[in-house]
């Protein structure tokens, strides 16, 4: 497709009222296969830096190559949720800036299109691009990042059957089996611990619950257990303030699980949030946490809707690299207004609805005042 079909071939097809035109079609796929060439490219780049970073751990243990490659390939959701938005942007910005300088976009104007009816086939690609984000934040993520730390955390301490169940970790020691509800603080403190000793159906010599546990000087200890003994002839139950606890667990084993919001879905952050009413830094943190889930599909269109008044600029201005760096420049000045506004929120500064929208109406608003003044 070039100037010359869209100015002297079908001069009729911009003007014929269907709802979707062969160039609706033409612009969807054409930033579609930008954009996912822009998302192989940053995947790439991050999946190598993980590489990386964990090639220092290769060879301890069961950690081979294969090891690393499966932890690899169970992490690269997560990767991708966060790097959608990012590449639907350069993807969007570098092909408009291609159609631009082919002189296919002045086609466009001259046979009437507008900005926002240009825009529109992009839209369409950013939605579906929304709702990937929205299938790998509910059903992949949450299941796939918990898995890859297992893995890795099995080769690399094997005997310790560490598995990661419905939000859990449960794990071997000797005879017993341990379950942790939460991991916080870099490995160092759990939270809800249950011991179950001798845990075969005909020898269970019973074990003790604990509201948390924490890891001092090389020692862990227990606070708030309840302990249950069974004794032949009935069940001796014992309440300690804190015990030590002689466990061969090490924080370093547990870092990886340590529960942050991003791997957890929205039933999960809404049933977290109700539990931690009364933490005012815990709640914050998860109410964040549900805004942005709920918010960050929509990421997508926004990024769409800034970058398209950039892209369409005379080719004088500069070519695809110098947009592309604009390009890079507006996704990156989101990403420093979202963070900020969540540390603001966390520490109780505004509400975390508002941190989550908020970013998303001021760029909105910027998309709307650069698409007015367009020429």
């Amino acid at each position: 497709m070039n100037a010359a079909s869209f100015q002297v071939r079908r001069p009729g097809e911009f003007r014929s009222g269907r709802l979707i035109t062969r160039a609706d079609i033409y612009l969807a796929l054409g930033g579609a296969r930008y954009s996912l060439g822009m998302l192989v490219g940053l995947l790439g780049l991050f999946v190598l830096a993980q590489v990386v970073d964990q090639l220092q751990d290769l060879g301890q243990g069961n950690y081979g190559l294969g090891t690393l490659a499966k932890y690899v390939l169970l992490s690269m959701p997560k990767m991708a949720y966060e790097l959608i938005p990012l590449a639907v942007l350069l993807g969007a910005m570098a092909f408009l800036s291609t159609l631009a300088s082919h002189s296919e976009l002045v086609a466009l104007r001259m046979a009437g299109w507008s900005l926002p009816r240009l825009a529109r086939p992009l839209w369409g690609m950013a939605a579906a691009a929304g709702l990937l984000v929205l299938v790998l934040g509910e059903w992949v993520v949450p299941y796939s990042s918990p898995t890859a730390e297992a893995m890795r955390a099995n080769a690399l301490h094997p005997g310790q059957e560490l598995q990661y169940v419905g939000g859990e970790i449960w794990l071997k020691e000797g005879p017993g089996i341990i379950r942790i509800e939460a991991v916080e603080n870099e490995g160092t403190v759990l939270r809800r611990v249950m011991v179950l000793q001798s845990p075969s159906f005909s020898g269970l010599d019973g074990g003790y619950t604990a509201a948390s546990a924490y890891y001092r000087n090389g020692t862990w200890h227990l606070r708030d257990v309840r302990r249950v003994h069974i004794l032949p002839d009935r069940l001796q139950v014992t309440t300690h303030r804190e015990i030590p606890w002689s466990t061969a667990i090490q924080p370093k084993t547990l870092r990886s699980f340590v529960q942050t919001a991003d791997v957890m879905t929205l039933p999960e952050l809404r049933y977290a949030r109700q539990g931690v009413q009364t933490e005012g830094f815990k709640s914050n943190q998860l109410a964040l946490a549900w805004w942005r889930r709920v918010t960050y599909p929509w990421v997508p269109l926004i990024m769409v809707a800034v970058v398209l008044p950039f892209a369409v600029r005379s080719t004088r201005g500069g070519g695809v690299a110098a947009r592309l760096l604009t390009g890079l420049s507006l996704g990156l000045s989101f990403h420093f207004v979202n963070q900020m506004s969540g540390y603001i929120s966390v520490a109780g500064g505004i509400p975390p609805w508002l941190s989550a929208v908020g970013p998303l109406v001021a760029f909105t608003l910027l998309a709307w005042f650069l698409l007015a003044k367009a020429p």
